[in-house]
């Protein structure tokens, strides 16, 4: 988990270099939250918690809002739920190509 959240930390500090924020900006309370809120919101997807680009998504989205200022789980949750909808709408759209991974021995 933490690996995922250091590289959208190093994307995002790339995106915002000159308002000099970056994943380290938030404190342990803070990314206790997004953990969990990541987690909650991806637990019941398939192979075991979703593909990569589905939590990276999700993530950014949790990032962005926490950066906002708003970092109350209610909030966290929220975003995350509303995050999974936004993806499930662009890939049935064709907005996004989902990648299947195969499945293992039946």
């Amino acid at each position: 988990m933490r690996t995922l959240w250091r590289l959208i930390a190093r994307v995002g500090s790339r995106r915002s270099r000159a308002s000099g924020q970056n994943m380290g900006e938030f404190d342990s309370g803070t990314q206790a939250k997004l953990d969990f809120a990541l987690s909650e919101a991806c637990r019941k997807l398939p192979q075991h918690g979703g593909d990569h680009e589905t939590r990276k998504y999700v993530a950014k989205r949790l990032i962005d809002k926490a950066r906002s200022g708003e970092t109350t789980d209610r909030e966290l949750h929220a975003v995350a739920r509303q995050a999974l909808l936004e993806l499930k709408t662009k890939r049935l759209k064709g907005g996004l190509v989902h990648r299947e991974q195969p499945t293992r021995g039946v």
